[in-house]
């Protein structure tokens, strides 16, 4: 079974959903959700679905929401021993607003707890790393943390999901460090420099973070899809239509769906079909963390995909 350690976020998610079009400044009936998220876990939880052996270093608060959310990473067959436990800080909270098609409107957050985890944390948990057939990487840490990991474990095969247009800046740097990435069109242009308006200019990007070093680049594209680039092929596959439930957390599928095949030691192609392929079945779920990922699952979504 391959290794993988994630290094990001675990949170505690509210979800508001309008039953109309969304009003600004007034209040709008709807639905308001709770769940455990952050994009390191919610990818962690969909690679153990994979039959991925899964670690996560974190950090969450000394409290009711830090505790439950261990409890339920542990239930779920994430490995989260080694996450720190803080006295000092409350557990991440992650507050979002959809819109009456459920896609994201606007999000606040609260992730100071995270610049917490510091370089000596790393060192101390270091054996996790180098142990590990892939690190993946979320943005929630400071900045001087994740120059620090790219360049103290320079052999490792390291995964970036920038998680926002702000929190990608972080990462631009060091990009060329890792062998994915995985940006949406908005991430790709900051870290890129490369204003993305048509298929040429997506090249453009593409080839931008081949020449920095990076192997492997997915640009998510929304509804369109996902763009795929590396040394030998480049291009572009389509979601299927479906009607989606829920935008929360199909990135993250879409995250583990790409590792799943990186891992398997498939073309760049199939690792993008297997990542939508994740990310549809995710989409169909109101959950962050669909019950219906599985092996199976995805390669039979994969084959009406291809």
């Amino acid at each position: 079974m391959p290794k993988v350690v994630v290094i990001g976020g675990i949170t505690v998610d509210i979800e508001g959903v309008p039953n109309n079009k969304l009003v600004s400044k007034d209040s709008n009936p709807g639905e308001v959700n709770f769940s455990y998220g952050g994009v390191g876990k919610n990818i962690a939880q969909n690679m153990v679905k994979l039959d991925i052996d899964v670690s996560m270093l974190s950090a969450v608060g000394k409290d009711l929401y830090g505790e439950s959310v261990l409890k339920y990473c542990e239930n779920e067959g994430i490995k989260v021993d080694d996450v720190l436990v803080l006295n000092n800080k409350s557990t991440a909270v992650y507050m979002s607003i959809l819109d009456h098609e459920r896609d994201m409107e606007i999000a606040i957050i609260n992730m100071d707890t995270f610049d917490e985890i510091t370089w000596k944390y790393i060192k101390e948990k270091e054996k996790k790393i180098i142990d590990a057939d892939l690190v993946v990487i979320d943005t929630n840490m400071t900045k001087s943390l994740l120059d620090y990991i790219v360049n103290n474990y320079k052999d490792k095969k390291f995964f970036l999901d920038p998680v926002s247009t702000i929190k990608a800046e972080k990462a631009k740097e060091s990009i060329g460090k890792f062998t994915i990435i995985k940006p949406n069109k908005i991430e790709a242009e900051k870290l890129s420099g490369i204003k993305i308006t048509d298929n040429k200019s997506l090249e453009e990007a593409g080839e931008f973070f081949i020449k920095q070093g990076v192997e492997n680049i997915f640009i998510t594209l929304g509804k369109e899809g996902v763009y795929y680039h590396n040394s030998n092929s480049f291009g572009i596959v389509k979601l299927p239509m479906l009607e989606a439930v829920s935008a929360t957390g199909a990135g993250d599928a879409f995250s583990a769906g790409v590792i799943y095949g990186y891992l398997q030691g498939s073309d760049i192609k199939l690792m993008a079909v297997y990542g939508c392929a994740a990310a549809s079945i995710a989409l169909l779920d109101k959950e962050t963390v669909s019950k219906n990922i599985s092996i199976d699952a995805i390669k039979q979504k994969a084959s009406k995909i291809i």
